[in-house]
């Protein structure tokens, strides 16, 4: 049996939180097999994800992005949801 070591870190907020990840990044993957994020709240103001949060997020190797109500603050995420399986958008 094989043992998966995941990290789950919750709402990364604005640029500093991206700031923060970044900057741990490299110890967070040296201890983990997946690191999973949420970061519906990662635009300036906290509320939202862009399609340039993703693409920072992917650029610092984050496997799996999840989300919940904040997602919907930014429109132009909603084609991103549509054509990734790694951004997870809320069911309801």
């Amino acid at each position: 049996m094989s043992i998966i070591r995941i990290v789950c870190i919750g709402d990364i907020v604005g640029a500093t939180g991206q700031a923060m990840l970044k900057k741990h990044m490299a110890s967070l993957r040296k201890q983990a097999d997946m690191i999973v994020i949420n970061g519906e709240n990662s635009t300036d103001k906290g509320r939202g994800l862009s399609p340039q949060n993703v693409d920072f997020y992917k650029s610092i190797g984050v496997d799996v992005i999840t989300s919940g109500n904040h997602i919907w603050q930014k429109k132009e995420i909603l084609h991103v949801l549509s054509e990734r399986s790694d951004v997870l958008r809320p069911a309801n």
